[in-house]
């Protein structure tokens, strides 16, 4: 019993010291980030040190009195949350169909809706450009948030389909005996039981806009005003030189909303993986 206890502690330990570890190699980054923001312009200039001599908070009162970074938060959300609606407003409707649907050519249909996930968005970049501009929406969130919401929306329909075929449909068939249609069954009895699945994909949408960089920059390269936090941080880097303090401080102030983010919906995501996994 002595040695049995004496191991089960010993492998409580190491579990401890692995998520220790691991913890710790993924906050590195994040606290080179501050170490850099708030180091004064000679210690960059000079000999490195992970740690500053002397604080310089001076670009935190910078940023934030010209606003850009508030500015850009909302921005970033804006495009963020547009992302996520448009994708899960398409999403929804597909990937229910694919999930209780039997028709032939199903699977490489979903073969080919995974496939197209690898596209690069730089790769129809320019066809892009031309749509929005005959359109009249460069410059616009519009442009940037349904073509961001193009390219997420294969993936959320692939993850959304399974959740949705996990759902037995004994319960649907159930409801359709109470003479219940097709979209009220969706409503009343798909979603509610779908929510732990929306969530885990909607919080895949959501960081997918928030961390858009290269159609937010094409897109909005003439509006600084509608720039989100990634173009924002992109920006520090000039021709001569490079503002590291205020591009490290700004992509570190773009982590929070997404932490927080985590933070409400992080049982609903392990409900949703667990689902998924457990197909």
């Amino acid at each position: 019993m002595i040695a049995r206890t004496s191991r089960i502690d010993a492998g409580r330990v190491a579990l401890y010291v692995a998520v220790l570890a691991i913890a710790a190699i993924c906050l590195f980054p994040y606290l080179v980030m501050l170490s850099t923001s708030v180091k004064p312009a000679s210690e960059l200039a000079g000999e490195q040190a992970w740690l500053p001599r002397n604080l310089d908070l001076s670009v935190l009162t910078d940023i934030w009195s010209e606003g850009s970074v508030m500015r850009g938060l909302r921005n970033s959300f804006i495009i963020a949350a547009g992302v996520t609606l448009v994708a899960l407003a398409c999403a929804i409707p597909a990937a229910y169909v694919l999930a209780r649907a039997r028709f032939r050519f199903r699977d490489g249909f979903m073969t080919t809706v995974l496939v197209t996930q690898m596209l690069s968005p730089i790769v129809v970049l320019v066809p892009l450009f031309e749509t929005a501009a005959n359109l009249g929406l460069l410059g616009t969130f519009a442009a940037v948030i349904v073509a961001a919401a193009a390219f997420i929306l294969p993936f959320c329909v692939w993850i959304l389909t399974g959740f949705f075929a996990a759902i037995s449909p004994e319960i649907e068939e159930a409801a359709e005996l109470d003479h219940c249609g097709r979209l009220a069954r969706l409503w009343h009895i798909v979603l509610p039981l779908s929510v732990p699945g929306i969530a885990a994909t909607a919080v895949y949408a959501f960081l997918f806009g928030w961390n858009e960089f290269v159609i937010s920059l094409t897109f909005l390269s003439a509006t600084p005003d509608k720039w989100p936090v990634t173009v924002g941080v992109f920006s520090s880097v000039g021709q001569w030189d490079i503002g590291w303090q205020a591009l490290m401080m700004t992509a570190l102030l773009g982590t929070v909303p997404v932490l927080v983010l985590f933070a409400f919906v992080q049982k609903y995501l392990d409900r949703g993986f667990a689902v998924l996994l457990g197909r």
